[in-house]
């Protein structure tokens, strides 16, 4: 991907800041001001991860400003990146892992409830399981995950907090052989913190290799 921008004065490498970009995206922010303030709440070793610069005679490693990135985008040839892009989708065409979210729907009126695990690309739904009201969601989808019909295997299953339940997660795992992203909300304090001690100055989106990490299959 050829860089745009001139040599002199450049503090930001091109790769790194377009992935802050993708990152930022990713996490759901919708204007560039949001993702440039997402930037800036990556950690140290996180930005050094993922290959920006550190200023010149210290340690730090400074993110993007709002002008690096608006520059960035206004300079960048769309038509290089979507071909980029385009071959990376296709030399990975059939390695990536399949992603399913776990999702309750409430019927009209209060009739029940539908819980389905839908394609994330498309929203086609796999499979899915009634309950009889709304109450009763989280059960009747551990109920559809631990289905004989239902193949987790090397899949990556997210859902919202209201699953982020130790059965939930170890039928996913280790009864069908997927990975997990489930969200955690403060009413679970204790795994929140073990969540962040986990993650802490680990890259965003990338794995370790010296670590399964939370939500991984255990290590064979």
């Amino acid at each position: 991907m050829p860089d745009p921008r001139r040599a002199q004065g450049k503090c930001y490498p091109l790769a790194p800041t377009l992935t802050v970009l993708a990152l930022g995206l990713l996490a759901g922010k919708m204007d560039l001001a949001e993702i440039q303030r997402f930037g800036t709440r990556l950690s140290q070793a996180q930005r050094k991860a993922l290959g920006l610069w550190p200023k010149k005679g210290t340690r730090f490693y400074p993110a993007p400003t709002y002008t690096v990135l608006r520059a960035l985008l206004i300079a960048l040839d769309l038509n290089a990146l979507a071909d980029v892009l385009t071959r990376w989708l296709q030399a990975q065409a059939g390695r990536l892992p399949a992603s399913l979210a776990l999702d309750g729907k409430t019927i009209r009126d209060h009739l029940g409830c539908i819980i389905s695990l839908v394609e994330h690309e498309d929203g086609v739904p796999v499979a899915l399981i009634a309950a009889p009201n709304k109450g009763h969601e989280l059960p009747a989808a551990q109920k559809l995950l631990r289905s004989a019909a239902v193949n987790l295997l090397d899949c990556v299953v997210t859902a919202d907090p209201l699953h982020c339940q130790t059965e939930t997660a170890q039928l996913i795992t280790q009864e069908k052989g997927g990975d997990y992203a489930l969200g955690v909300k403060d009413n679970q304090p204790t795994v929140r913190q073990n969540a962040q001690k986990k993650l802490a100055g680990a890259t965003p989106l990338l794995s370790r290799s010296s670590s399964t990490g939370a939500g991984s299959k255990p290590a064979p």
